[in-house]
């Protein structure tokens, strides 16, 4: 992702600092007990209105859903693997428990790619825990 625009509420964010970084809260996520067990690969809503921006010629990472629904990568992240960095995306479908059904792609866009939240977004978190965010 090349890009965040924040829109409405959450670009009124509250601000907090964590180990010298300034950080602006885009979204939350209010869970329950059962939601705090990790299902991989299970959508969620959370509220956000934001922007996200892949710019053209450069890779954009994807999920493919059964169902035809596709998810863009808007994280990737280092809470089961470490070692995971950038560098290793391309090759991911390798290392994904995937479900039957679902793809993992990689995908070069001609055009800027938007994935945009008006309020509500749908994401789902690989096996890994690196988050993607359905396109509409």
């Amino acid at each position: 992702m090349d890009s965040i625009t924040a829109k409405g509420a959450t670009k009124a964010g509250k601000k907090i600092e964590a180990g010298g970084l300034a950080l602006t809260e885009r979204a939350s996520i209010d869970l329950g007990l059962f939601d705090m067990l990790h299902r991989s690969y299970r959508e969620t809503t959370i509220d956000r209105d934001t922007l996200y921006l892949f710019k053209a010629g450069s890779p954009v990472f994807m999920l493919e859903a059964p169902d035809g629904s596709r998810y863009v990568m808007q994280a990737y992240a280092q809470i089961v693997d470490k070692t995971l960095s950038y560098n290793d995306l391309p090759a991911l479908s390798a290392r994904l428990k995937l479900p039957s059904g679902w793809r993992y792609t990689t995908m070069v866009p001609e055009k800027d790619l938007v994935a945009g939240a008006e309020g509500k977004a749908t994401v789902v978190q690989d096996d890994l825990e690196n988050t993607y965010q359905k396109l509409d």
